[in-house]
């Protein structure tokens, strides 16, 4: 069946095209989906990068005359080139959103996306003809430009600017984030911030030209080991230079290469995206999965000296790494601070983590340590103000992850399924004499106290000071009862 045909079937049956359910589009699918093909928000059976794969595979075998052998996708060590890019935030009224800008010596003027100045609703302040010079002597024919004044400020707002601009349907199809490596941590080491951090390759909204771009540099400039620049704007900090890539990314690319080239079963790539283990569907079933689980659980559990259960995190068989998402944490940690301020929760908020600090759920990091504690977690305040007993507590966000990487969800093994047991254990439970039963923690609060292993445990960039954050900084949890 042809991909048109299955998109067709799918909107008789008002189905996703994401998670292939009904009752809903594929835009507004809140189910995490991921191809293990083009890395899109799909099934593979729904890729169109395996139906192409497939005609030009099926046109290669018409033409008998065709002699050529199929080849590596990818055997090039062609490095990324970073360009100066970096996220701001603009406004119009009551608007408000961010955007990615580079920051291009090679252009006379600065430019919005049309797109974009539509859903802002800026208003045009008058309009300039232009005929664009392009590489190679190339001219363009006279295009017309609306002309917009776009008020843009650095993420912190502690500055704002006004830049006019012209608007252009398209400005850059793809250029690269700053992806993670050893210049991350050289940057946090220097207490210097970068915003577009992450390893997908995007377009961009804004472009700021020479004409411009030079009021906005500090003169800041450092020069990073790995031959990177960092440069200071007022906007923000970006980074410049040449990536060259390792060999792990490599050997990556040359394993898809191959596996597009060969002869692949629909249903085997559904079932893998489903599970979200990169192993043989054959190897073992769903049920010995989870005995496996079980069976590392009660050999890991232990008692340690403070009477409390420590276990061993049940990491997935040849998981793939975690990335470190320092950046989302730190990110959404400023987002749950403004929203908490508005609600005048801050406190409150407060108060909870001083409580599990002097509790022993978490833990703060030495700052000697902080360095060799990889992972982190995001977490946001949920606020219930009609809850007799707990109006805001802050919840993790496990599934974190940034495109192309893991989240640490997606490296545990569930293990089985006890919800439909919950039901047996209440009744035990209210069976049971409390008089001569000693429960622990489950008296005082509905959460088994747990330990994680020392070598196993999370960081979660979190710490107020005075009622307001003013120096972020690691906070450990020790604590993973449920």
């Amino acid at each position: 069946m042809a991909l048109s045909e299955r998109k067709s079937h799918l909107q008789k049956k008002k189905g996703c095209f994401c998670c292939l359910k009904s009752g809903h589009m594929g835009k507004d699918c809140k189910l995490y989906v991921k191809c293990i093909v083009c890395s899109e928000k799909h099934y593979p059976i729904m890729c169109p990068e395996i139906h192409k794969k497939k005609e030009q595979s099926s046109t290669t075998k018409q033409d008998p005359n065709n002699s050529s052998k199929p080849s590596l996708a990818n055997l090039s060590e062609s490095p990324d080139v970073l360009l100066k890019t970096l996220i701001v935030r603009i406004r119009c009224g009551s608007k408000s959103r961010k955007a990615r800008v580079v920051i291009d010596a090679g252009s006379h003027h600065s430019y919005i996306l049309k797109s974009l100045a539509h859903d802002m609703e800026f208003q045009p302040t008058g309009m300039e003809s232009l005929m664009h010079a392009l590489f190679g002597g190339v001219t363009s024919g006279k295009v017309s430009h609306n002309l917009c004044k776009i008020p843009i400020a650095n993420l912190e707002q502690s500055y704002e600017c006004h830049i006019t601009m012209m608007d252009q349907p398209t400005i850059y199809s793809s250029i690269p984030s700053i992806p993670y490596g050893p210049w991350v941590d050289e940057l946090r080491s220097q207490k210097i911030v970068v915003s577009d951090v992450g390893s997908e390759r995007r377009g961009v909204d804004i472009l700021i030209g020479t004409g411009v771009a030079g009021g906005l540099m500090t003169g800041r400039i450092r020069h990073l080991k790995s031959g990177l620049v960092a440069i200071e704007t007022k906007l923000g900090w970006t980074l410049m230079g040449t990536v060259h890539k390792s060999d792990k990314d490599e050997v990556a690319s040359l394993i898809v290469s191959i596996f597009l080239n060969s002869e692949m079963c629909i249903s085997n790539l559904r079932q893998l995206g489903v599970i979200g283990i990169h192993v043989p569907v054959e190897a073992s079933s769903r049920k010995d999965l989870e005995k496996a689980a079980k069976d590392h659980f009660l050999k890991t559990v232990s008692i340690n000296d403070e009477g409390r259960y420590e276990v061993h995190l049940p990491w997935i068989e040849g998981h793939p790494t975690v990335a470190c998402i320092f950046m989302t944490a730190e990110t959404r940690l400023n987002s749950t601070t403004t929203q908490l301020k508005t609600n005048n929760r801050l406190e409150d908020y407060h108060k909870v983590f001083e409580d599990w600090l002097a509790s022993g759920v978490i833990e703060k990091i030495p700052d000697a340590e902080v360095e060799s504690w990889g992972q982190y977690m995001p977490h946001r305040a949920v606020i219930k103000e009609h809850s007799a007993t707990t109006k805001v507590r802050p919840v993790f966000d496990a599934s974190a992850h940034e495109k192309n990487y893991a989240s640490l969800n997606d490296c545990l093994e569930k293990g089985p399924n006890l919800i439909e047991k919950i039901s047996i254990i209440l009744i035990i439970l209210n069976h049971l004499d409390f008089k001569s039963v000693r429960l622990g923690s489950f008296l005082i609060s509905p959460r088994l106290s747990c330990k994680s292993a020392l070598h196993q445990r999370i960081g979660t960039s979190y710490v107020f000071y005075g009622g307001a954050i003013s120096n972020p900084r690691p906070l450990l949890i020790t604590d993973i009862g449920g």
